[in-house]
């Protein structure tokens, strides 16, 4: 607020004016009684014993004002050459006009195996400050939760996200087991967490406007997008703005994509384009917007031209199961049905397989809840392709029919292969080896 404050007695009269760091200084002094007049902060900042930090640069909602704010501390370092200044802020909010002159730039690389658990170490001992042995333990059981699964140890490296999974892992004094559970949380987290910054809509609506995004970059015509213009998001949006003059929806649907990708994290800036900060965000958020609508409208989208089977499909699927068994069993053994009844009776088995593969998934991805399909054809489709693998029921299928079958389970996904039964190879070995 040091450049926007309402005007007062002695306020410099320019909004750029570095004077402007002691006028602040001297009013937070007579606000919090700290008895320190203007000349000690005028000294401080000239004699070379400070160093001025500004944490968040970026939390400016408005560019203008960001940009007015960089002018500002531009004039701070020649008007006070001995002081140091550290000024912190995202990436995407440090972009045009809003660039610091004549500042270092020291950019966060992800983080590492040491700092993520100095950071929990710092974390846990902050929790607990009055308790090493609770700290301790906090830590291990927090330690572990992180080591669960390869998503969470990739998106601990960001320090948003290990803060967010951090946050999860507190409220809930566990991270979920469900995946569609885990994001759901940290998304929640990320929105929430900015929500109360001036100009920004309600955490609800922002996840709303992103869902129907995230649904509309997956479902295009000419096959899922990753990355789109900003001018290209804005027209997705656009018809969310239905309380806005049609007019100046657009408008309003460019400021939201544009406040977002600087403010909430869950969408990145790629030069002129935006995309997902994670692929599996695009993914949760289009399940989730799937699962808004009827259930005849959830079936024709997912069921057209089989999409529900495409590989870029694949995850929204398994998530989606996590989002409708929260609405309740019956949602997902409707889904289930559905799949099952566009299959037929007189599938070949590969595409039972092809479908059994991706029930199966499913039905993995819902272990935490113990979740079984109720409708039988489920279990008899299960029985015929597992039956390709079985020695004695083997014989009787034709191999031709057997390598299709296992094939198609093969792409779709082998529910019986779980993701922690697999080990990764490092690359690198000499060169010139021969078999």
């Amino acid at each position: 607020r040091i450049c926007r404050q309402a005007p007062s007695q002695g306020a410099p009269t320019t909004e750029e004016s570095p004077a402007w760091l002691v006028h602040f200084l001297k009013t937070k002094s007579q606000e919090f009684h700290w008895d320190l007049d203007a000349g000690f902060f005028e000294r401080k900042l000239s004699d070379g014993s400070a160093i001025l930090l500004l944490d968040g640069l970026d939390e400016t909602p408005r560019t203008t004002d960001r940009e007015s704010i960089a002018r500002l501390f531009e004039h701070a370092t020649q008007a006070y050459r001995q002081c140091r200044f550290v000024v912190t802020t995202r990436p995407l909010a440090y972009t045009w006009r809003s660039l610091l002159e004549g500042f270092e730039t020291a950019q966060i690389e992800p983080l590492g195996a040491e700092a993520i658990q100095r950071f929990l170490e710092h974390w846990c001992l902050g929790l607990f400050p009055e308790s090493v042995r609770a700290a301790a333990l906090h830590l291990a059981e927090l330690a572990e939760a992180l080591r669960s699964s390869a998503e969470i140890r990739r998106m601990a490296r960001n320090p948003v996200m290990l803060t967010a999974l951090a946050v999860v892992h507190w409220n809930e004094r566990r991270l979920p087991e469900q995946r569609a559970d885990l994001y759901e949380s940290v998304l929640n987290w990320l929105a929430r967490s900015r929500a109360k910054r001036e100009g920004r809509a309600p955490a609800d609506r922002c996840l709303a406007l992103l869902q129907q995004l995230a649904l509309a970059m997956q479902s295009q015509a000419e096959g899922r997008a990753l990355q789109v213009s900003k001018g290209r998001a804005a027209d997705m949006l656009a018809q969310q703005f239905d309380a806005v003059p049609e007019p100046q929806r657009r408008r309003i649907s460019q400021e939201f994509v544009e406040q977002e990708e600087v403010d909430s994290g869950i969408i990145v800036s790629r030069g002129s384009e935006i995309r997902f900060w994670h692929l599996t965000f695009q993914e949760f958020l289009a399940a989730r917007a799937i699962a808004g609508l009827a259930d005849k409208a959830q079936q024709d989208l997912l069921l057209m031209a089989d999409r529900i089977y495409k590989p870029e499909w694949r995850e929204v699927a398994l998530l989606l199961g996590g989002v409708l068994h929260k609405q309740g069993k019956d949602k997902v053994d409707g889904l289930v049905s559905a799949v099952l009844e566009k299959l037929g009776e007189r599938a070949s088995l590969a595409q039972q397989a092809r479908c059994f593969g991706l029930l199966g998934a499913m039905v993995r991805d819902l272990r935490p809840f113990s979740y079984q399909p109720a409708d039988p054809r489920y279990q008899r489709t299960m029985d015929a392709v597992l039956g390709i693998f079985d020695a004695d029921k083997a014989y009787a299928i034709e191999f031709p029919v057997r390598l299709e079958a296992a094939e198609a389970l093969g792409q779709a996904g082998d529910p019986r292969l779980r993701q922690e039964d697999w080990v990764t190879i490092e690359g690198g070995g000499p060169a010139g080896l021969r078999p």
